[in-house]
């Protein structure tokens, strides 16, 4: 018997040839150990239900990923699940594909910070769902994950998860490896059990995710991630507890076999099915706030890239080439607005606060007790927040003595948001076509008016802008698509 003249049945969209060539890719392993006829067939019969059920979820994928917003879609997905925080919800959607682009460069790392209990873990817990290749490290050794990597196991174009990582030096090691961005392989040296030195190499590229109540001490390591505040406000305390009672009370879960989100990972796989080649054409008149800072535009112009690869499926592919186009650039500043502020300070929410209360000068310096009346918080609060402020060299103190010692405090650190942005007034054809053929040879049959309306045409659809700008006027409606099923056989 061979597998094309093996019979089975099949629902209407899907071919014998699909499933055949499904199984051939997934158990060809299996099937040559199957030497007898009846055991084959047998084990043929298991699959088909399986694969036709993949099949069904890739096409779907495909639908939406070449008629509908992608972006759009698997942000819904989300929100049937994960209440609120719309933008840090697109932020780890688009860190977790950036691996798929298998650049160091490309890859977008994301530190998660907030208080205890206010739902660091589950809004990554959550966006996780719809990866397949996420590692979370909780207590386990660092040194473990390096041996890991050198063993082949260690995640590759997926998501390595720090959960909540207040940082050993050891752990910061291993952080430094997998956020390195040179276009050299990072190596870790280290002594085998044996007291031989031994070099590992890790070649694997994962987007890195990490949450804790502060920052990471370590600057070196802190200017790699872009910096992210969960929703602390007393509206978004009120969601999660309502979300609460449905999942507590009527049984409402989620997980990865909810009909959307199993969607949703389908086209997320697909997505990542392959690295492409990008070029974002107006790059030359993309305008940052602060050259100086010379890690932000790369991290912003990797979220370019990045939304380019989820729309690529919808876009003129010249040569290799895919096109960042103007709506990839509205959605990352919309994004960009998260995290402006914490780009220079790699500050927590209560730390942005302060900032914007305290001087910029010695001379109105303000003591912790003033602080402490203008916050709302306990003077011993306002110390924990001021202390890595001090330590990073971003807040300055004296120290005065009139009875009592007291300890005024004050800015020494530009703490001006990190903002990006392009005049589209100034693109003209022309110039626009001459940076494309520094890099694309050739582009015959491709005419520079079409190309150039292509690129200036396609703008952020208004219902992902008012998602990612303003959700609370989307009201709690979804997509629903918890009662979107596939057919299961």
């Amino acid at each position: 018997m061979t597998l094309m003249t093996w019979t089975f049945s099949v629902p209407l969209g899907i071919t014998h040839e699909e499933v055949v060539e499904w199984i051939e890719k997934h158990y060809s392993k299996e099937l040559e150990k199957k030497k007898n006829e009846t055991d084959k067939i047998f084990f043929l019969n298991n699959k088909v239900e399986e694969a036709i059920r993949s099949i069904q979820l890739e096409k779907s994928a495909l639908n939406i990923l070449k008629n509908e917003d992608p972006a759009l879609y698997l942000m819904k997905a989300i929100r049937d699940i994960h209440v609120g925080e719309e933008s840090t919800v697109a932020w780890h959607i688009f860190s977790g594909l950036s691996g798929g682009l298998k650049d160091r460069r490309s890859t977008i790392h994301l530190a998660l910070t907030g208080n205890s209990g206010k739902g660091k873990s589950s809004i990554q817990e959550h966006v996780g769902l719809i990866f397949e290749n996420i590692e979370t490290v909780t207590s386990s050794s660092a040194k473990s994950q390096f041996y890991k990597a050198d063993a082949g196991q260690l995640p590759d174009s997926g998501i390595m998860r720090f959960d909540e990582a207040e940082g050993s030096e050891e752990a910061l090691i291993l952080e430094r490896a997998l956020t390195d961005r040179g276009l050299t392989i990072p190596t870790h040296d280290t002594i085998t059990v044996n007291r031989k030195y031994k070099q590992i190499r890790i070649s694997q590229i994962n987007a890195v995710w990490r949450n804790s109540v502060n920052p990471p001490a370590d600057e070196q390591v802190s200017n790699r991630y872009v910096f992210l505040n969960v929703n602390e406000s007393s509206k978004q305390d009120r969601l999660v507890a309502e979300k609460q009672v449905k999942e507590y009370c009527y049984d409402l879960q989620y997980n990865k076999e909810t009909p959307c989100i199993e969607l949703a990972r389908a086209i997320v796989t697909k997505i990542k099915e392959k690295p492409i080649k990008i070029i974002i054409p107006y790059g030359y008149l993309i305008e940052s706030s602060d050259y100086g800072n010379r890690r932000s535009l790369p991290k912003f112009l990797a979220l370019i890239k990045t939304i380019t690869y989820l729309y690529r499926f919808q876009r003129r592919i010249i040569n290799d080439y895919c096109f960042a186009t103007r709506k990839d650039v509205e959605i990352a500043q919309l994004l960009w607005e998260q995290a402006a502020q914490s780009e220079k300070t790699h500050t927590n929410k209560a730390q942005e606060q302060l900032l914007s209360i305290l001087p910029d000068d010695e001379t109105n310096a303000m003591d912790r007790k003033q602080l402490s009346n203008l916050i709302g918080k306990g003077i011993s609060s306002i110390l924990n927040y001021l202390r890595p402020l001090i330590l990073n060299g971003i807040v300055s103190y004296k120290e005065v003595f009139d009875g009592t010692k007291k300890k005024f405090y004050w800015k020494i650190k530009d703490c001006q948001r990190v903002s990006f942005s392009i005049d589209w007034n100034k693109i003209k054809v022309e110039d626009l076509w001459n940076k494309i053929k520094e890099t694309v040879i050739n582009l015959d049959g491709v005419d520079e008016y079409n190309f150039y309306d292509a690129i200036m045409d396609d703008t952020i659809p208004e219902e992902l802008m008012t998602l990612l700008k303003n959700p609370e006027k989307l009201g709690e409606e979804s997509l629903k698509m918890k009662t979107i099923e596939i057919d299961r056989l």
